[in-house]
């Protein structure tokens, strides 16, 4: 066969310089990394999820911070999307290095600079990037650490708590908004940081004096005048304030909520809450605000007017007059070259397009695809929460940044049961799908199957009833805040007490209802948190804690000092455990008694003492669970502990790197950034919420697997006709599937039944039946998938493609060839391939005849040419297509230790399955050949400095070093995503480690890894030892997990 050239491998050798120094199964449940797929495409016909800032520089170029995402997106001058930084996975990396291969987390403000510079609120890592003209990133301020710390020193060594807005001015000043602290902090040209308004205190205060001296409300949005003057969305205080020579006043608003005051003086209207702001070139003000859902502008005699929105959230009015246009929740705001106001409108997940006194379109942006109704483990979580199992297995999961509460059935359909995904505490009394949220964070479910919401963002805790679907305030009227025992309603209906963001919430057998509720004192200072109880009489009380801190073991519950971030379960006896985050601690308050303990921690966060009590042990308690057996569970960072009835402890899942691997595998094994949330069912497995990696991930006693046969079906048919398929559990237990179809043309032909089933193994499998009905459609080829899907499978996903021909058939399909998805380093027959890898994809039909399509920049498209590659139903990015060959890179959280099956689409064909058997690890050393045998592609690093590319002429001693260029080495840490470069910094470390030898003498490896700035190649960074006798072909070896790349490949040694 004719192998490609790997062009890649080019810039690969010039990449010598980076540094040469259970038995439990864990899979996952649902969510996935929802890749971005629309870079290159209409921005209009692109999905934006959570859009949060937006810029524009002088040509008019759009720049849209889309949280969601993780990314940062650019519209150019004629509509194309294409991504500017951000890889996708919410982390923190890749400075010094392409934007494009960086990791943000929740970015939301942007800012252009004179030069073209572009600024990033980097919210949830703390810090404020930039992204110079060669596309390069660096944090300019912020040191990764939430806080208030560093004026008067450098801006790269100081804290920031929570950098929402960013503004630069003409002289290169750079203003941040650290919502949280209440301040506006400024950075000067020199890199110097220091607090310009704001003495940290919550507040409308301090108007008409000197700006340090003034409160805040959450600053939101930042906008200069022509003049340089610093204008502030106070975001709470529901006003709009102007900063101007050192000296504060507010220039729209007069603190009230709702809207009013049109056509009078800005400063006696009402605004509501205040998100953005923006100057267009003759000094109008823009406003956008919740108080009218809409766009107010406040002309330069200080009158304001609405100028777009209808007053009510909702999403129409495109082509319309502005003022007949709904948006939701309308955020930053910017003013392009021509004068129209670009709004993100948030709920709507668009970027609209305002011109005053003219009409609204849509710019960027759809309607989001979510998943429902389809496979958990292909549907989109943003940032979720907690979750909860009912007494029928159903798994419900706090979707935070949709606002919605998802529920995933035993046979891994997906649905949303609470939430319209728009902000807001309204709909109670009706539908909960029709109601809105804002943040839920968390749910808990009673023995009846109702369902309680942590509604976080609306201060409320609230109710759906498992028969008739509506949706109720259970606790809380929405008004904030709580300023400890005895205040907010305490002894009274919980209906009418004041709840301030409630993050977790357990209910008992006996229906009692426990949330946590943070504390704020006067001025806005939070002061720890408490755990409060609402009874079944409907009365609220404190049911935990008497202050901040840490203090009272063995007394009164009510009295004991706690942390600020608590999460709580409730055990099958009634205890109420505490995972008390701060305090590096488990504490337990006995049902009887009200007694509270500590039973698991020491008060280190560093983990120890696995095997011995849990109360000497250092745990890091971010989350926790209690079985029905009354095995304690506690999430932190890179692992669950869990901890028996007799108090011993010890590891249940992760292997201590903070990244994302080891699905399919021992729960051991596997990569956990952070537990942030645990629940249980009465099966014994364990939920985990891994929020880093937009998932909820299972702990499952055995290993279950789906096997559909056959994998292909055709049909000519003028009439509606049937065949079957079966579907069989391979592994161990009681299988729950679910089936659905999908056409690439022609309509709703196809249909299987029946939609869900059960398959226990070592029983005859189920038969489904797939049916097809071509009536009214033209002579010719028609194309499906069946999906078979199951969340507990480690499989989770198997494809059946449907052929229907009607009339005289067409061209013919693509084919992928049997075994023909290959390792591009080795080309190794029948042999697996590991999440990561290059793969070379063989067959016939798979793109037009005589074509050659190559992927032109990072990411690497999902489509190239008309044709894709998915993988379990996840897209592989394509770097080269022809017809008889793909060259694509697989996704890193493919599960490992299965069969998934690959299918090629060109056009509105498909091809058949095939099976790709996944397995952790499986290097393959590329070699100057380029077909898997002879002379490595190593370069040699010698004592002085020089460097060679191993060859002919150029050949290792002992002490040289050796950069060897491989792939397939699986997993890495920090995390990658296929098709993105890897970032600078920190580097990605191959998760599981890598022998070599040379000669067969053992080489020590000093690093093991992704290469930096590129995709899918790995460098494996050795020092050439003694001993190995002289030839221009020494057998070169690597291993990792006890599987080695194939023999054949050498290394020159004198």
């Amino acid at each position: 066969m004719k192998l490609l050239r790997n062009p890649w491998m080019r810039a690969a050798v010039a990449c010598w310089i980076c540094p040469l120094a259970s038995a439990q199964v864990i899979t996952t449940y649902a969510g996935n990394d929802a890749p971005f797929t629309g870079a290159g495409q209409k921005a209009t016909a692109v999905q934006i999820a959570r859009p949060d800032g937006i810029a524009v520089d002088s040509q008019g170029i759009v720049f849209v911070a889309a949280g969601g995402l993780a990314m940062i997106l650019k519209i150019d001058t004629s509509g194309v999307v294409s991504v500017v930084a951000g890889n996708g996975l919410v982390r923190y990396s890749g400075d010094g290095g392409p934007a494009t291969g960086a990791s943000l987390s929740n970015p939301m403000g942007l800012a252009v600079d004179g030069a073209g510079n572009l600024y990033i609120a980097d919210v949830g890592n703390a810090v404020v990037r930039r992204v110079d003209l060669t596309g390069t990133i660096t944090t300019v301020a912020g040191n990764g650490q939430h806080g208030f710390a560093g004026d008067g020193g450098p801006a790269v060594s100081a804290m920031l708590s929570n950098p929402t807005a960013v503004a630069v001015d003409k002289a290169g000043n750079l203003y941040i908004a650290d919502s949280l602290e209440e301040r506006i902090r400024l950075v000067r040209p020199d890199g110097t940081i220091s607090t310009l308004a704001g003495n940290g205190t919550d507040g409308l205060t301090g108007d008409n004096g000197p700006a340090l001296q003034a409160g805040f409300g959450r600053p939101s949005g930042l906008a200069l005048d022509s003049a340089g003057n610093l204008y502030v969305a106070d975001q709470f205080n529901n006003v709009v304030r102007k900063i101007s020579n050192g000296a504060i006043t507010t220039v729209a608003g007069n603190g009230n909520g709702g809207s009013s005051g049109d056509n009078g003086p800005a400063t006696k209207a009402a605004l509501g809450i205040v998100n953005g702001v923006a100057f267009d070139a003759a000094g109008n003000l823009y406003i956008s605000t919740i108080g009218n859902q809409g766009i107010r502008r406040v002309d330069t005699s200080g009158t304001i007017t609405t100028i777009a929105g209808t007053g009510k959230a909702g999403f129409s009015g495109d082509g319309s007059t502005a003022l007949s246009a709904a948006f939701s929740t309308p955020g930053a705001l910017a003013v392009d070259p021509s004068g129209a106001v670009l709004v993100v409108d948030q709920d709507n997940n668009r970027i609209r397009r305002v011109v005053p006194g003219g009409v609204v379109t849509t710019i960027a942006g759809q309607t989001l695809s979510i998943g429902d109704s389809g496979a958990a483990t292909l549907a989109r979580l943003t940032n979720p929460g907690g979750t909860a199992v009912d007494a029928a297995g159903n798994l419900y999961i706090a979707d935070t940044g949709q606002n919605r509460i998802r529920k995933v059935t035993p046979s891994g359909t997906i649905t949303t049961v609470a939430g319209t995904g728009a902000t807001g505490g309204g709909g109670n009394g009706g539908a909960a799908t029709a109601a809105t949220l804002n943040s839920p964070y968390a749910v808990a479910v009673d023995k009846a199957g109702n369902l309680f919401i942590a509604d976080a963002g609306s201060n409320a805790v609230r109710r759906v009833d498992a028969v008739t679907g509506v949706i109720s305030a259970f606790a809380g009227t929405g008004a904030c805040c709580y300023g400890g025992n005895g205040t907010g309603g305490d002894g009274g209906p919980a209906t009418a007490a004041t709840l301030y963001f409630p993050t977790s919430i357990a209910v008992d057998q006996s229906g009692n209802v426990y949330f946590t509720n943070v504390v704020q004192l006067a001025g806005g200072i939070d002061q720890g948190a408490r755990v409060r109880r609402v009874t079944t009489d409907g009365k609220i009380d404190v049911y935990a804690g008497g202050g901040f801190g840490f203090a009272g073991d063995g007394g009164a519950a009510t009295s004991a000092l706690l942390g600020a971030n608590l999460k709580i379960a409730v055990g099958p006896d009634g205890s109420l455990y505490i995972a008390d985050q701060d305090n590096n601690r488990v504490r337990r308050v006995d049902p009887a008694s009200g007694i509270i303990t500590t039973v698991a921690g020491n008060g280190k966060s560093t983990p120890s003492g696995d095997g011995g009590q849990a109360t000497s042990a250092g745990v890091s308690a971010w989350s926790v669970a209690v079985d029905q057996a009354n095995n304690l569970y506690i999430g932190g960072l890179a692992a669950v502990r869990k901890v028996t009835p007799a108090g011993v402890i010890g590891t249940y899942a992760g292997n201590g790197q903070f990244s994302f691997s080891g699905d399919g595998g021992p729960a051991t094994s596997a990569s956990i950034p952070i537990a942030g949330y645990l629940s249980t069912d009465g099966a014994g497995n364990l939920y985990i919420t891994d929020g880093s990696d937009e998932r909820i991930r299972i702990v499952q006693p055995g290993n279950s697997a789906l096997a559909v046969s056959p994998t292909s079906l055709a049909f000519t048919a003028t009439g509606p006709a049937s065949q079957t398929v079966t579907v069989t559990n391979s592994g161990s237990g009681t299988l729950g599937w679910a089936t659905a179809v999908s056409t690439i043309s022609g309509g709703a032909w196809l249909s299987v039944s029946p939609a869900t089933g059960s398959s226990a193994a070592g029983q005859p499998g189920a038969t489904v039946t797939v049916s097809v009905k071509p009536a009214g459609l033209a002579n010719g080829d028609y194309y499906g998938l069946v999906q078979v899907t199951s969340s507990s499978a480690s499989n989770p996903v198997s494809l059946v493609t449907v052929r229907l021909t009607v009339g005289t058939p067409g061209p013919d399909p693509p084919k992928v060839a049997s075994g023909g998805v290959l390792n591009t380093a080795s080309y190794s027959l029948q042999t697996p391939v590991a999440p990561g890898t290059l793969v070379a994809i063989f067959g016939s039909n798979l793109a037009d005849a005589g074509q050659v399509y190559t992927a032109s920049s990072f990411p690497w498209p999902t489509q190239l040419g008309g044709t894709s590659v998915s993988i379990g139903g996840e897209l592989l990015p394509l770097y080269v297509v022809t017809p008889t060959q793909i060259n694509a890179i697989l996704p890193f959280d493919l599960p490992v230790g299965t069969t998934l099956p690959l299918v090629v689409t060109h056009g509105n064909a498909l091809s058949a399955p095939e099976p790709v058997n996944l397995v952790a690890s499986e290097p393959g050393v590329f070699t100057l050949s380029q077909n898997g045998s002879g002379t490595a592609i190593a370069v040699i690093v010698h004592a002085d400095g020089s460097s060679a590319l191993a060859g002919p002429g150029a050949s290792a001693k002992a002490g040289d070093a050796l950069v060897i260029y491989c792939t397939g080495l699986g997993a890495v840490s920090p995390r990658a995503v296929a098709g993105t470069p890897i970032p600078l910094q920190p580097l990605s470390t191959a998760i599981d480690p890598v022998t070599v030898t040379i000669g067969g003498v053992n080489a020590p490896v000093f690093f093991a890894g992704a290469t930096a700035g590129l995709t899918g190649l790995y460098q494996v960074n050795v020092t050439v030892p003694s001993g190995i006798a002289a030839s221009a072909q020494a057998p070169l070896i690597l291993t990792q997990s006890g599987r080695s790349s194939p023999a054949g490949v050498t290394i020159p040694v004198q």
